[in-house]
């Protein structure tokens, strides 16, 4: 019955791919999305935070709206910066694994 519910999810985004799958994270308070992700880490490019390579940051991360905590270290390459996750809830990981971000 799972597998079915999820193959009819899997269905119905196939058929928005006008629609990007977004991933939400919430850090010190200040929240911003992402088309840049993958199940390991997610871009934090333009959000306005003021973070440190190897800072160990905490906060919520959702992913078409499947959400829970997430820790992680922040990492940076050249200009870019992002965040490498060390722990996320299975189920997000899941629904990170099975949607790709814009550009992947």
């Amino acid at each position: 019955m799972f597998a079915n519910i999820l193959s009819d999810y899997l269905a119905r985004r196939r058929q928005s791919v006008s629609e990007p799958a977004i991933l939400s994270l919430k850090i010190d308070g200040k929240s911003f999305d992402t088309g840049d992700w993958s199940a390991s880490g997610a871009s934090l490019d333009g959000s306005g935070l003021a973070l440190k390579a190897k800072e160990f940051v905490r906060g919520i991360v959702a992913c078409d709206g499947v959400s829970g905590p997430f820790s992680g270290e922040v990492v940076a390459e050249g200009d870019k910066v992002g965040v490498r996750f060390r722990e996320a809830p299975a189920n997000v990981r899941m629904m990170m694994n099975m949607l790709r971000p814009t550009g992947a």
